[in-house]
């Protein structure tokens, strides 16, 4: 603006924006006290003709673009000091200077710093070494182990899918310094699931997760009443249930007298909730015999067997044979049944035909394979046969004997 006065002119004085501080640097006593950051700087060289009246301090992340307020007022001095910034990070800063006409151009960019841990200052809780997936066999020793960070040191706790673990006879919790380990020894596969570590204090929360699991051989376990081996009458339905164990879930194999079983019409295998169950349909007495399982994973394999009984009536006799006649008397022999229906005979009941009646008669009970009828018709022709008898039935008769003739006297 100009001014007229007495015949000459007179340029007033106009203000300007201050040119930019001097890059700012680190005092040499933030040794001396690990929890604080301090940033000097010099004053502007021009000030723009307007006395400074504070400076703006910004920092950033190295690597970032974005640029942020230390503090929200302006700094009336050229020195500024710090706390609360992210330890592991590294930092840069840069300063405006203000006056009545406004903020100067940022200063030169500070040399990176990087904040170490420190000391006094609150912060969140941080883990250095998170947990890691497990894979262990059954009975085995597991531990699971962290490292964090954190200001005052955090409450660490210990979870398995979401239930607190403590300290206990097979579990032990041990949290030093800023590490803390779990050992679970003689894992068993109850303890497979999520196994979670988290650090709590006043500035913050922090977990870390992993998933244990449990590999063991093949483990079967059959019922107690299977040892003394199982009894069924013939038509009914067998359902053989055996309990297997393992991880991975093992396969399992049937045989029948050393026979592969294969599910068809007769044979239905299946496996539900850790059991092996072997159906057939309609026992015969050729069901009977040794059962054996076999289960296999990558572990290991284990096996078991029992005896099975089909019980029935018995098979027939052998063939009655006259080994003698004597007058009015005849001894009579035979064999035991090819199968007995699974239980010891009992009686064999000895039966006569007299031609010319056209019946079968009961003459004689035994509990021997022989006998002797007395008492028969002279002048007459006698065949024979015998049925053997047992708690689970009377056979069918055995073949008839020759026909024998029993002479006049």
């Amino acid at each position: 603006m100009l001014f007229q006065n007495s015949s000459h002119l007179t340029l007033s004085h106009v203000s300007d924006r201050p040119s930019p501080p001097g890059k700012p640097h680190l005092s040499s006593d933030n040794d001396l006290t690990p929890d604080l950051v301090t940033i000097l700087w010099t004053k502007p060289v021009r000030d723009g003709g307007s006395p400074v009246t504070g400076y703006l301090v910004e920092h950033r992340r190295t690597g970032s673009p974005h640029w942020v307020r230390a503090t929200p007022l302006l700094i009336p001095f050229p020195e500024l000091t710090i706390s609360g910034l992210e330890p592991g990070w590294r930092y840069q800063f840069r300063v405006r200077a203000e006056n009545a006409v406004g903020l100067s151009d940022p200063s030169e960019i500070s040399e990176p710093l990087t904040v170490t841990l420190q000391k006094y200052a609150i912060t969140a809780p941080k883990f250095t070494e998170e947990l890691k997936d497990a894979t262990v066999l059954e009975n085995e020793k597991v531990e699971f182990v962290v490292h964090f960070l954190g200001q005052p040191a955090p409450k660490v706790c210990w979870f398995k899918d979401g239930f607190e673990i403590f300290s206990s006879r097979r579990t032990r919790i041990l949290t030093e310094n800023d590490r803390s380990i779990l050992t679970i020894h003689q894992s068993a596969l109850a303890d497979e699931g999520e196994i979670k570590c988290a650090a709590t204090n006043k500035a913050g929360h922090a977990s870390t997760k992993a998933r244990l699991t449990l590999e063991a051989p093949p483990s079967i376990r059959l019922p107690r009443q299977y040892e003394d081996g199982l009894l069924f009458e013939i038509g009914e339905v067998l359902k053989l249930k055996v309990s297997v164990a393992g991880r991975p879930t093992p396969l399992v194999f049937w045989t029948h007298n050393g026979e592969s079983i294969q599910n068809n019409d007769r044979y239905e295998v299946e496996y539900v909730d850790k059991s092996s169950i072997l159906k057939i349909g309609e026992a015969r007495r050729s069901d009977r015999g040794e059962y054996q399982i076999k289960a296999v994973n990558k572990i290991g394999e284990d096996v078991a067997s029992f005896l099975v009984t089909i019980t029935d009536k018995p098979s027939p006799p052998g063939k009655a044979r006259v080994v003698m006649t004597l007058g009015r008397s005849v001894t009579l022999s035979w064999n035991t049944p090819d199968d007995d229906g699974g239980c010891k005979i009992g009686n064999y009941i000895v039966e006569y035909y007299r031609l010319g009646w056209n019946v079968w008669l009961k003459a004689a009970t035994s509990r021997q394979l022989s006998t002797i009828l007395g008492d028969l018709i002279e002048g007459s022709e006698y065949k024979f046969r015998v049925k053997a008898e047992s708690p689970y039935g009377v056979s069918d008769p055995s073949e008839e004997s020759d026909v024998v003739f029993i002479p006049d006297p």
